[in-house]
C-alpha cells in the first residue's frame, strides 16, 4: 500500500523550486504564510455484481482505485496583480499511473487586469462542462462520481494555453465569460476497443458562458479542436486498431442547476461531432449525452437520484448506455461527507457501453455499489 505524507515546509519548498519562485526580482523571498495551501481527499471503494470490468477497475472484487484521489492546491501571490496557482493530483485515472503517482494537474499564472478581467496562462482546467473546474473534488457535488455517460467522455482535464475570465453583472445575476485557446498532448482510453492511444489536441478554441444567481446557474459552452490520433497501445481485442489519423472535433454543452431551500436539481446536455471520421471508427462517432439529477436535503442527509443516457450515431457500433443512480450523502462535518451509491448501467444498441471488456458474455447490465469518504481542507 502506498502512503503519502506531505509536510507543509517541504511541499512549499519543492513546488517553489519547480515554479522558479526561490527568488523574486526586486522583492524579498516569499514566506510560508503568504502561500495558501488547500486540499481534498477521497477514499472510495467500488464493487459490482458481475465479473466483467466496468469503467476502468470495477468488477466483482472490491476496488479502491476507481474514485480514490488526493489533491493539493497552492496559491502563491507574486505581487498585487500576479498570482501563481497549481494543483498536484494523485490518483489512478491514467493507464501509466496505477500506483497513485503525484502529478501536476494544472499550473498557471493569473494577471488581474482590473476588477472585471483576469488573464491566465499555463496549464489550465478544460472548461467545458458545469463541473469541469472541480470534477476531482468529490466533496463539491452530491455523487461519488459525476455521470460517466458524460464526464467519462471528456478526453482531457486540462490544456496548455491561455484564457480570460470576464465578469459582468446582469440584473440580479453575474455573467462569467471565459474564452480560451491552446493545445494538449495526452492519452485517450478507447472504451469501444478496450485500448489506450496517444492523442494530440491542437488549435483548441472555445468559450464558456456561466450565468449565476442566488438559486439558479446556467451554463453554455462550445469549442473546436484538431485531433491527431496515434497508434493504439497493446491490449483490447487482441489487435491494434487503425483510426482516421486526423479529425476535426466540435463540442457543445449546456446545463442548468437549481439550489433552492433544500431542493437540488441539475441537468446537462453534451454533444460531440467529428468531421471526416471513418464510419468504421466506433470510438469516434457523433454522440449525445444528457443526465438529470434531483436531490433533497433532510438535515445532514441528502438522498438523490440520477438518470443518464449516452447515444452514438454509428451503424457499426460505438458507445451507447443508460444508467440509473441512487445515492445518499451524509455530512459528517462542514468539510467532510460520507457517500453511498448504487448504479445500474445498461449498454444500448448492441454496444458494450462503458464496459472495459471484449464481450459481456450474455450479461446485459451491471449493478455497481460504491462508498466514499470526501474531505476538503
Amino acid at each position: 500500500m502506498n502512503q503519502y505524507v506531505f509536510q507543509r515546509g517541504s511541499l512549499v519548498t519543492a513546488l517553489g523550486l519547480a515554479l522558479g519562485l526561490s527568488c523574486v526580482s526586486g522583492a524579498q523571498a516569499l514566506s510560508a504564510d503568504e502561500i495558501e495551501i488547500h486540499g481534498f481527499f477521497t477514499a472510495g471503494a467500488t464493487i459490482s455484481d458481475i465479473e466483467h470490468t466496468y469503467l476502468r477497475t470495477t468488477d466483482e472484487d472490491i476496488s479502491f482505485d476507481e474514485d480514490s484521489a488526493l489533491g493539493l492546491q497552492l496559491i502563491v501571490p507574486i505581487d498585487e496583480r500576479i498570482v501563481l496557482q497549481a494543483q498536484l493530483l494523485a490518483n489512478s485515472s491514467k493507464e501509466d499511473q496505477p500506483n497513485f503517482e503525484l502529478n501536476v494537474d494544472w499550473a498557471f499564472a493569473t494577471y488581474t487586469l482590473n476588477d472585471s478581467v483576469d488573464i491566465r496562462a499555463g496549464r489550465i482546467r478544460y472548461p467545458l462542462l458545469m463541473l469541469s473546474d472541480y470534477a476531482e473534488v468529490g466533496y463539491s457535488y452530491p455523487w461519488i462520481r459525476p455521470p460517466q455517460e458524460m464526464y467519462g467522455l471528456i478526453p482531457i482535464t486540462s490544456f496548455d494555453g491561455i484564457d480570460a475570465l470576464i465578469t459582468v453583472p446582469v440584473g440580479g445575476f453575474q455573467l462569467n465569460i471565459q474564452p480560451y485557446g491552446g493545445s494538449k498532448d495526452d492519452e485517450l482510453h478507447l472504451h469501444a476497443f478496450h485500448q489506450t492511444t496517444d492523442v494530440e489536441l491542437d488549435n483548441i478554441m472555445g468559450a464558456r458562458f456561466t450565468l449565476s444567481g442566488e438559486y439558479l446557474t446556467f451554463s453554455l459552452a462550445a469549442n473546436t479542436f484538431d485531433l491527431t490520433i496515434g497508434e493504439a497501445h497493446e491490449g483490447g481485442h487482441g489487435e491494434h486498431h487503425t483510426f482516421t489519423p486526423d479529425l476535426g472535433v466540435e463540442n457543445i454543452a449546456a446545463g442548468v442547476s437549481l439550489d433552492w431551500n433544500n431542493l437540488l436539481v441539475m441537468t446537462e446536455y453534451f454533444e460531440t461531432r467529428y468531421d471526416d471520421a471513418d464510419p468504421g471508427d466506433a470510438q469516434f462517432s457523433d454522440s449525445e449525452s444528457w443526465y438529470a439529477m434531483v436531490g433533497y436535503r433532510f438535515g445532514k442527509l441528502t438522498p438523490h437520484i440520477t438518470f443518464s443516457e449516452l447515444k452514438t450515431d454509428n451503424p457499426h457500433g460505438g458507445i451507447a448506455q443508460e444508467s440509473l443512480t441512487a445515492g445518499l450523502r451524509y455530512e459528517l462535518s462542514p468539510s467532510s461527507a460520507l457517500k453511498f451509491e448504487w448504479t445500474n448501467a445498461e449498454p444500448q444498441d448492441g454496444t458494450l457501453g462503458l464496459f472495459d471488456v471484449d464481450s459481456l458474455e450474455g450479461e446485459d447490465d451491471v449493478n455497481v455499489y460504491s462508498i466514499a469518504l470526501d474531505l476538503v481542507f
